[in-house]
């Protein structure tokens, strides 16, 4: 898939949050169960 420059940034930041988005992702798993 192509990316345009925004969405390549975008995409980078994405990436570099990704590590914290697990972390709250866990923990709503970890409280719905």
């Amino acid at each position: 898939a192509g990316f345009r420059p925004d969405q390549r940034r975008a995409y980078g930041g994405a990436k570099t949050g990704w590590p914290q988005f697990l972390e709250k992702l866990e923990e709503l798993l970890a409280r719905t169960d």
